[in-house]
């Protein structure tokens, strides 16, 4: 996918990243809101929260959340992510296309109005009105579509992902802030 510098540049933003979203996450949950924090890790071309970022947030005293793909009863092939609290490293797999998944019977599910912060990615973001493009599951979006409007939605992505704008359908779902390897901007 790299090649050398290129490999080795991805690797520092990708760092810088993660420190960023540590601080982030550290300073929305000192506000008193809450301790629940959802990851996302694993698709190429995704920034890997999982390794560095929840080892800080547990040792922090954070509670991290993966998300977990479940079939919804009665429909054939409908499926849709739940979040579940996560302790301990040994509590997740790599599940489908190597994305970082709970292992669901030794986690506990999470309530989306549980949640302090929803950690999402993206291909693409815009800082003017917080617009996210995802890759057309809608996964996200659904799910934030649950969540209370007390839920922090934090798009994450490197500064090269940051467009002037991306236009919102009516399904599509905005962010609250935007963190990069570079700064974090307020979408509201």
């Amino acid at each position: 996918m790299f090649a050398g510098a290129d490999k080795e540049l991805w690797a520092k933003q990708c760092r810088e990243l993660e420190g960023q979203v540590i601080r982030f996450c550290l300073d929305a949950c000192k506000l008193g809101k809450g301790n629940v924090v959802t990851l996302f890790g694993g698709l190429r071309n995704e920034v890997d929260l999982v390794a560095n970022v929840m080892r800080a947030l547990l040792e922090e005293g954070l509670r991290p959340a993966l998300f977990g793909l479940q079939v919804n009863e009665g429909e054939a092939n409908a499926r849709e992510m739940e979040a579940y609290l996560v302790d301990d490293p040994t509590q997740i797999k790599r599940g489908r296309f190597g994305v970082w998944e709970p292992e669901v019977s030794k986690t506990s599910l999470v309530h989306p109005g549980e949640i302090t912060v929803v950690l999402v990615p993206g291909l693409f973001f815009s800082e003017k009105n917080g617009a996210r493009l995802g890759r057309g599951g809608g996964f996200f979006d659904r799910y934030l579509a649950r969540t209370p409007a007390s839920v922090m939605r934090v798009g994450v992505g490197l500064e090269c992902q940051v467009r002037e704008g991306i236009p919102l359908e009516s399904h599509d779902q905005s962010m609250d802030w935007l963190v990069t390897n570079q700064r974090i901007v307020s979408c509201c």
